[in-house]
């Protein structure tokens, strides 16, 4: 069980926190590697796609060059034979019980050897929607693996199963807020908060319902705040666009009746979603594995041991947030309070007493926080001693720095600070709501061989 602190301000406060927490995987991103079979050998031992027999296999082509030559036919007349250059496999989806699969296959690059990629919501695509959903590596990534093998089955031969790697998984918590209003302040608030290589959001100004709190293409992690039942309503909207153009289709239609359910909208309305995208540069390097096979054993390992995996998968990925987060809930306009505990904390003994020179630096500095605003002084102050001074603050107040990154000048009036708990229930009693079940892949009984499967100990 984890608590912490979110800090907001807004004028009133009139009810209290509700909370639910409710963690799932949201997507996985796997890599599977081609034998010999299907690619060209040089003789300097690099490897290289043949696209025809892919093409024969029932993957898609697309060249970046098309020009015309001049020959004969068969019979000796005149004609123009295409020459293609450039030859790729354009990303394409390949359906699943509810929501496609993106997949992708990539010649030999500087990103690694020729490989297939496929990437999904495992939750979407066994149960319609990702609201919440499960936790379990070994459901998502057999129904996704099988997926692929009814799609593509004469491709399934020439793939290295054990080399299979995860690349990228979605893990994500999600809280209640009770109204539009606390959800449009916690945006707000949420934005203003960076520490260490989490930065500030100012990528998604334009969005009210979502943050980006990493650069949106980072390498290693990219994390995410938005409001869940927001997502839904805009999922819900552009599969209307799509069933205008498209009546008879049927799997929209599906897809549809499962997001307009009374119980799941209600559900998802005042949830506040924290999402980590962790990927494989970010797992290299906090000691995480890349083959499949290697975390669905460590899944087992973590089970046995009474732990949850994707819990401490999204702590460490939101660590640096949950640092900034933490904090006693201070009156912050309680400026003789402030002073006071600054005193207790930095008194320096003298032969006629005690000075208080830096207690009452470190006041003068809080006072131009509220002032000035958080911005301002960090504009105008020396980057060391700004962040020294800061550390001196939180240390002996007790206050948290996202409570000090939302200070501003301009709303430092008729606003009221406050705080309020959120628990992050990691023991699972307080999930999903009790009509919750499970998925079931519907793959789970088809008859066909699935030797490739076992490989990886699905």
């Amino acid at each position: 069980m984890l608590v912490f602190l979110f800090m907001f301000c807004y004028k009133y406060i009139s009810s209290i926190f509700a909370y639910m927490d409710i963690n799932m995987i949201d997507q996985f991103k796997f890599s599977l590697y081609f034998k010999d079979s299907v690619l060209f050998v040089a003789e300097s031992g690099d490897r290289f796609l043949n696209y025809e027999i892919l093409s024969l296999y029932g993957l898609k082509l697309a060249a970046h060059d098309v020009g015309y030559v001049e020959s004969t036919d068969a019979n000796g007349e005149y004609c123009l034979v295409a020459d293609v250059n450039g030859l790729s496999c354009p990303w394409e989806s390949i359906p699943s019980s509810f929501s496609g699969i993106a997949l992708k296959v990539w010649d030999s690059n500087d990103m690694g050897f020729p490989r297939l990629e496929i990437k999904a919501s495992p939750a979407k695509c066994m149960q319609g929607h990702n609201v919440f959903g499960s936790t379990c590596i070994k459901t998502g990534a057999y129904h996704m693996l099988r997926s692929l093998q009814l799609a593509l089955p004469d491709l399934i031969e020439h793939i290295e199963w054990p080399k299979t790697t995860l690349d990228i998984i979605d893990v994500t918590y999600s809280c209640r807020l009770p109204d539009q209003f606390h959800q449009n302040q916690f945006m707000k608030f949420i934005k203003n908060v960076s520490n260490g290589q989490m930065r500030r959001s100012v990528w998604s100004d334009d969005f009210e319902t979502t943050a980006y709190l990493t650069p949106r293409d980072s390498k290693k992690r990219v994390l995410k705040v938005y409001l869940k039942g927001s997502e839904v309503a805009n999922e819900i909207n552009k599969l209307n666009a799509v069933l205008l153009k498209n009546p008879e289709n049927q799997d929209i239609r599906n897809r549809l009746h499962i997001l307009s359910d009374p119980k799941l909208l209600e559900f998802a309305d005042g949830l506040v979603r924290f999402e980590a995208r962790l990927k494989k540069d970010w797992m290299k390097r906090n000691g995480y594995p890349r083959l499949l096979s290697d975390w669905l054993t460590l899944q087992k390992k973590y089970i046995k041991e009474n732990r949850c995996l994707i819990a401490e998968l999204w702590s460490a990925g939101f660590n640096k947030m949950l640092d900034a987060l933490k904090g006693k809930g201070i009156n912050m306009q309680n400026k003789d309070s402030i002073h006071t505990m600054l005193k207790d904390v930095y008194a320096t003994p003298t032969k006629k007493g005690f000075s208080y020179a830096k207690a009452d630096r470190i006041f003068a500095y809080y006072m131009r926080l509220l002032n000035e605003g958080y911005d301002k002084v960090y504009r105008t102050m020396a980057r060391n001693t700004f962040g020294r001074t800061l550390k001196d603050l939180i240390v002996a107040t007790g206050l948290s720095k996202a409570q000090l990154q939302n200070l501003s000048a301009d709303e430092q009036t008729n606003i009221i600070p406050f705080c309020r708990m959120i628990e992050i229930d990691f023991s699972g009693t307080a999930q999903r709501p009790d009509w919750y079940k499970e998925p079931v892949s519907d793959f789970s009984t088809t008859d066909f061989d699935v030797r490739p499967l076992k490989v990886v100990n699905l």
